[in-house]
């Protein structure tokens, strides 16, 4: 795969919330805020990246991520 992906939480975002998975442009990652990204998932995200792990298959398999941006990510 040759896009950048990251994990990110809406400012909305709980302690139960899911993650979600965007596509990191040319702006890089932003884990003080600023996301204004739409995931993979469809959702639009308002918030920050999670730059502690990358999604990947095995990361995707144990971190609370949104079902839709997992679906996607497997589509990739």
């Amino acid at each position: 795969m040759d896009r950048k992906l990251a994990f990110c939480e809406s400012n909305w975002a709980g302690p139960e919330s899911p993650w979600h998975i965007r596509v990191v442009g040319s702006e890089g990652l932003k884990p003080g805020g600023g996301v204004n990204a739409t995931a993979l998932c469809g959702r639009e995200i308002k918030g920050w990246d999670l730059p502690a792990s990358r999604p990947t298959r095995d990361t995707i398999s144990y971190k609370h991520v949104c079902p839709g941006c997992a679906g996607a990510f497997d589509a990739i």
